[in-house]
């Protein structure tokens, strides 16, 4: 929530209409949101009974679907500015946002994956992208908790030593691996504001 807060209030101070930075907010995290499902659906069909996995995955592909999307987001407006809210987009344009989300988590997963290697480490690139989304997308789930601190952590725990790494081992990486997107999200974050501050005074 707070993510879609920020966003969407930077939105407006760099001039976008408050309507169109909430809903590009709102479908920015959707978007994140069904991309990790997706991307993390073979990880979790190891674990998981594959026809339980499937109707998630399909409605969370339908959930793109602009018609089934303007009524969500118009449900949320509602509750929260008491206006609706409309996405225009067509599916050419879905289908390559859709596609850059995908290369996103397939980045955070190229990043995972040279951390083991760092550590002589070894765990397949597919299997690292796999497990990041599904602890990332946990973590984030666990709304109780701020950005699902060690909620991702255990899961991921979790998940490597069902894959024959030893315990203090993942706790180890993801530990690390935790640090590491904190630092990253810090420093840009810090770039980010300070170039919007800077642009406001001028």
């Amino acid at each position: 929530m707070w993510q879609l807060v920020g966003l969407a209030y930077l939105s407006e101070g760099a001039g976008v209409e408050s309507e169109i930075a909430i809903t590009a907010s709102l479908l920015s995290q959707s978007l994140s949101v069904i991309t990790g499902i997706v991307v993390s659906a073979g990880a979790i069909v190891a674990y998981v009974n594959w026809y339980l996995v499937l109707p998630v995955v399909l409605l969370a592909l339908l959930f793109l679907y602009p018609p089934v999307f303007n009524r969500i987001l118009n449900f949320f407006s509602r509750k929260l500015r008491k206006k609706s809210l409309r996405m225009d987009i067509r599916f050419g344009k879905e289908g390559l946002l859709f596609t850059g989300y995908i290369l996103a988590w397939v980045m955070y997963g190229i990043s995972f994956y040279f951390l083991f290697k760092a550590f002589s480490l070894h765990i397949g690139l597919i299997k690292a992208t796999q497990f990041f989304a599904v602890s990332y997308l946990i973590g984030l789930f666990a709304v109780f908790v701020p950005g699902g601190l060690g909620v991702r952590e255990g899961i991921l725990t979790v998940l490597l030593r069902k894959s024959g790494m030893a315990g203090y081992v993942g706790s180890l990486i993801a530990i690390i691996e935790r640090i590491n997107i904190t630092v990253t999200e810090m420093v840009l974050g810090m770039y980010g504001l300070v170039r919007f501050l800077l642009k406001r005074k001028s």
